[in-house]
């Protein structure tokens, strides 16, 4: 039910500040690192007319009908998506946004709200509700790869922007890497 993919733990690879695995029924590779409050995924992609990635704003940690209270989700950029949720799953009423930016200019990026397909919220506008979810879609040649970064906020997707911008301010996957690799060493030459 639902999406997801088999993997082997054998193909996957972990280190401090980096993650790696091979999505089996896709054939995708998933990359994904950090900064304090940013992230950059680099995805791997097999010669297709619809790869995809999934935006879920309705799951999340916590069991039951799932800990998000409400969220938005906006269009800002043709490449970008920003919004945020409640949730208490490990906090009650804890708020959480984000700005999402693609390094590759979606074909098309489809809406759902309680998993029906809705329009795209106008331009300025949020879509609004418990359970969201926005679907990019790209065509993809083989091995082609795409960067996503995000930035993160407990007050707002517009400093979630800011945090993006200032620590994720180019598509390097492997400096964002390379840097929380360094954080690492550092916090552990501390101890």
């Amino acid at each position: 039910e639902g999406y997801r993919s088999r993997f082997d733990h054998a193909d996957e690879h972990m280190e401090p500040g980096y993650y790696s695995v091979i999505l089996k029924d896709y054939k995708v590779r998933a990359e994904l690192t950090t900064t304090n409050r940013a992230g950059i995924h680099r995805y791997t992609f097999p010669a297709s007319d619809q790869s995809y990635l999934i935006l879920d704003l309705q799951h999340g940690y916590g069991g039951g009908e799932g800990p998000v209270t409400s969220a938005e989700l906006r269009q800002t950029a043709p490449d970008t998506l920003a919004g945020g949720h409640i949730t208490s799953a490990w906090g009650k009423d804890r708020h959480a946004y984000f700005t999402m930016q693609v390094s590759k200019k979606p074909e098309r990026i489809v809406f759902y709200k309680d998993d029906a397909e809705t329009p795209a919220p106008a331009a300025g506008a949020d879509l609004t509700g418990k359970n969201l979810k926005a679907v990019l879609y790209f065509k993809t040649q083989a091995n082609e790869v795409i960067h996503v970064k995000t930035g993160i906020s407990g007050v707002s997707a517009e400093n979630a922007q800011k945090n993006l911008t200032a620590e994720v301010p180019a598509w390097d996957f492997d400096k964002a890497r390379r840097a929380a690799k360094l954080a690492w060493r550092r916090q552990l030459s501390k101890i």
